[in-house]
């Protein structure tokens, strides 16, 4: 009998401490049980792709237009100006290439996007970038921008997910985050409000810059390609949703910076 009374002790003990480890792991691991994931349709990237397009494409012409200008003022005394005609063809051919390139590999990207939110926490992952979690408790703010983008900042400056307005069930994950913290409308930045004059501006510098002689508007010219350059060089390398191939290859601007 005591050794019978024992053995349903032994069995009432490690049952208790099963349950309890059952509950502590359910506790301090919701998202096993609780997890929601958010990525972006085909929908969402034939938007994105169009809105890319709709950018880039005025200011690409624009740079080519002006870098064809700077070629026939700087060899308008030449005899010879065939080379011309070939290489505004040329130009325009390595324009199309690097912005098929560029939105292929934008496109990648935002298929490999998923944000993850679950009871404590919520995480951004992005093909060959590291991943960004930012516990509940430490979520500064969420905003959404103008144009729908949404912006959940953590207890520092570089945490930091963004989440495009293109995003699949949108409203769900609106109602979600709202749920977490109340949403507030972002102030829309400096660039994004004046981005087309800072284009209009940078080009125009340029074409000072390699057409005038005199010394004043020379420096200012300078002094404004060189600023925009290295603006675009830092946001780029500390923008933690740009994979490590692009920042590398960024660092081309330097010899742009070393040519002025």
């Amino acid at each position: 009998q005591i050794n019978a009374y024992s053995r349903l002790r032994l069995k009432l003990r490690l049952h208790f401490i099963l349950i309890n480890g059952l509950s502590c792991m359910l506790t301090n691991y919701p998202k096993l049980l609780y997890m929601r994931q958010f990525t972006v349709d085909e929908d969402g990237i034939k938007l994105i792709r169009k809105k890319t397009l709709l950018k880039s494409i005025p200011i690409v012409t624009l740079a080519v237009i002006v870098g064809a200008y700077l070629s026939l003022q700087n060899n308008k005394q030449s005899a010879n100006q065939s080379f011309i005609y070939i290489f505004i063809p040329f130009i325009i051919l390595a324009c199309g290439f690097g912005i098929k390139r560029g939105l292929k590999r934008l496109v990648t990207q935002t298929k490999s996007l998923v944000i993850s939110i679950t009871d404590n926490a919520i995480t951004r992952e992005i093909n060959n970038t590291p991943a960004i979690t930012l516990y509940v408790y430490n979520i500064k703010d969420i905003a959404k921008s103008p144009d729908g983008k949404i912006i959940i900042q953590g207890s520092y400056k570089d945490e930091v997910i963004n989440i495009p307005a293109e995003i699949a069930n949108y409203n769900e994950l609106i109602a979600l985050l709202n749920s977490i913290k109340p949403i507030k409308n972002a102030p829309t930045s400096f660039y994004q409000k004046y981005r087309v004059i800072v284009s209009l501006i940078t080009l125009m510098a340029m074409v000072v810059l390699y057409t005038t002689q005199n010394h004043t508007y020379l420096i200012l010219s300078c002094l404004t390609v060189v600023s925009v350059l290295v603006q675009g060089l830092y946001s780029i390398q500390t923008n933690r949703d740009i994979d490590e191939k692009t920042k590398r290859n960024s660092w081309i601007s330097l010899f742009v910076l070393i040519a002025i």
